[in-house]
């Protein structure tokens, strides 16, 4: 246990240091923390618990900024690429869709 804000249960050792989360080192990478179908409603089950690298990976035209790590990510599902998306109405659309409640944090709009 590195201290850090994940719960360890969600993690396996990666390294004689550090850990990663549970999920992203099989053959077809899911997090464990990852609720939701993709393509459709999906959030972070840990958001203000998640990892550093989560921190860090930017939905694609979050504050304007391209990311083509996101858009690449979404085209494994077959996914359209995120160029400059409107947060209110995809969030909108969550709603719509049944979703349990509104999430600044829904990275994967279908």
């Amino acid at each position: 246990d590195a201290g850090g804000p994940v719960p360890t249960a969600l993690t396996e050792p990666l390294s004689l240091l550090m850990r990663n989360m549970r999920g992203t080192n099989d053959r077809a990478p899911r997090c464990v923390a990852l609720e939701g179908d993709i393509g459709g409603c999906v959030s972070c089950g840990i958001y203000e618990q998640r990892p550093t690298p989560c921190r860090e990976f930017s939905m694609s035209g979050e504050a304007g900024i391209h990311n083509e790590a996101c858009d690449r990510a979404r085209a494994r599902y077959g996914l359209p690429a995120l160029f400059s998306p409107s947060l209110p109405v995809m969030t909108e659309s969550y709603a719509a869709a049944g979703a349990r409640e509104l999430s600044e944090h829904v990275q994967s709009p279908g």
